[in-house]
């Protein structure tokens, strides 16, 4: 609902499993994927990394209730453009993925990694 109102930003399509992800942004080839990295049927960084591959233009913005270094360069190394934790506040994440085509984007609270 929350993405629905934002100008500029218009929803093509929604999964519920990683293979779901991979097969919707394959035939959508939408500009941002935002991506759960905790999928039930295989890993959000494994679905960004074949994403990624197929669809190298296409930005993937990772958002976990993971806020560690490790989860944070895994999908990174996965191709992803972003990378913000569950609990942002809903303008942070509108700013996450209005930002997120052509640049990275990071909460202050989430630590890169060196």
């Amino acid at each position: 609902m929350l993405l629905a109102s934002v100008d500029n930003v218009k929803i093509v399509g929604e999964a519920c499993t990683a293979r779901e992800a991979i097969d919707a942004a394959l035939k959508l080839t939408p500009d941002i994927v935002l991506m759960d990295i905790g999928l039930p049927d295989q890993s959000g960084i494994d679905a960004t990394r074949e994403i990624k591959h197929q669809l190298p233009a296409t930005a993937i913005i990772g958002l976990s209730i993971h806020e560690d270094k490790e989860h944070l360069a895994e999908m990174m190394e996965a191709g992803a453009s972003s990378y913000i934790p569950k609990r942002i506040a809903p303008d942070e994440l509108v700013t996450a993925i209005q930002a997120a085509v052509g640049n990275l984007y990071y909460p202050q609270r989430v630590e890169l990694p060196v």
